[in-house]
């Protein structure tokens, strides 16, 4: 499991490991059950980085998976 205060970026304490704005809004989208390519279309980037934000949120997460990444961020009390 992780800790919440790792992985919440504060601007000033930038780490690897902390989540920055771009994927919490990622970790968001996926919440509302939009897929990389409708996120990729809001946030007019690529479908290809769409995909890298979430291979990194999945690493920053410890989980396998969308599923496992949507539930520890509502245990983080990421999403609502």
């Amino acid at each position: 499991m992780v800790d919440k205060n790792k992985v919440l970026e504060n601007k000033e304490t930038a780490s690897e490991d902390k989540l920055c704005e771009r994927e919490l809004n990622i970790l968001q989208l996926l919440a509302k059950g939009k897929n990389s390519r409708q996120i990729a279309a809001e946030l007019c980037l690529s479908k290809h980085s769409i995909d890298k934000y979430r291979q990194k949120l999945l690493a920053k997460m410890q989980v396998n998976n969308t599923a496992g990444l949507l539930t520890e961020a509502k245990r983080l009390t990421l999403i609502d």
